[in-house]
């Protein structure tokens, strides 16, 4: 990306927006479809204050190397302690290390379709009480799931009473039926393709023909 790790103001660097939010600024990292290659570069203590979301996605089935991203987060990315969005998909980085320790606002989570990223999943991660949204697919992760990733909060309203809803999409996904609507963002894919019934959609009535 265009202007990393110079002498240019970060604001300059290809990718990134700075924005005043209350008073307080507020910092973006979106490479998207960028055509990346190499490893990022261990300079994030220049966002350390900032950097709210940080999001790689690349284009889906790049056939070699040369033409992913590769490597690991570099070990600088822990100093962001401000961040609530990570996305990271489509690319052929190697692992996830286990940074987020220091990240209670981190809130959306997206790990998706990375072919050659292996090792653990990161024990930090199942930490955040205020978790909107965790997506791990696609990936070649090893090893058990982190105990730290038991929560059932999910599984609750707002207000404290179960969600049948939630607890039966669950259910189909222990009797081995797939989401019904787009897990990774993609601007042309449809948000609710099963019309928001089916119990693998949102389950507000009953079952289609794909779960029978």
């Amino acid at each position: 990306a265009d202007g990393w790790c110079t002498e240019a103001s970060s604001n300059k660097w290809e990718g990134i927006r700075v924005r005043e939010v209350d008073g307080q600024n507020e910092g973006s990292i979106t490479l998207q479809n960028l055509s990346l290659k190499g490893k990022l570069p261990d300079c994030f203590e220049d966002f350390a204050e900032i950097l709210t979301s940080f999001k790689i996605q690349q284009q889906p089935y790049s056939e070699t190397e040369s033409r992913c991203l590769s490597g690991t987060l570099p070990p600088s990315f822990a100093k962001c302690t401000k961040l609530k969005s990570l996305m990271i998909t489509n690319t052929w980085m190697s692992s996830l290390p286990d940074l987020f320790g220091d990240m209670p606002d981190l809130k959306d989570v997206n790990i998706q379709s990375n072919d050659k990223m292996t090792g653990p999943l990161p024990e930090s991660l199942g930490n955040k009480e205020g978790m909107k949204q965790l997506f791990i697919g696609n990936n070649d992760f090893t090893g058990d799931v982190p105990l730290s990733w038991a929560s059932s909060s999910f599984m609750y309203l707002n207000y404290g009473e179960p969600d049948a809803h939630t607890y039966i999409h669950e259910v189909g996904h222990l009797l081995g039926l797939i989401d019904y609507y787009p897990t990774i963002q993609n601007e042309t894919a449809s948000p609710d393709p099963a019309g928001r019934i089916d119990m693998m959609d949102c389950s507000i009535g009953d079952e289609t023909g794909y779960s029978k």
